[in-house]
């Protein structure tokens, strides 16, 4: 998780946003987590299920574009393709 997460903010193009979403995580991923600070937003949910998580992940992102322009509509693409859930 951790090599995943900091692939991420290495990119040349950095996101917009990181949203993670943890569902009931009986490890130390909150704490590992919480040692990327502010580069994150983390979710804590209850146990869910992929599309639930997806969804509050989703919920939870900033929206810059109205919902329906094309250039949001391959963000979110983008986003769900990309999304992991831990």
């Amino acid at each position: 998780m951790t090599e995943t997460i900091q692939s991420a903010l290495d990119q040349t193009r950095p996101f917009h946003e990181i949203i993670v979403v943890d569902d009931c995580s009986t490890d130390d991923t909150l704490a590992v987590l919480a040692s990327f600070g502010d580069w994150l937003t983390v979710i804590a949910s209850d146990k869910v299920d992929v599309q639930v998580a997806r969804n509050k992940g989703m919920a939870a992102a900033r929206r810059s574009t109205p919902r329906n322009s094309a250039r949001c509509r391959q963000a979110i693409s983008m986003a769900l393709s990309a999304m992991v859930i831990f």
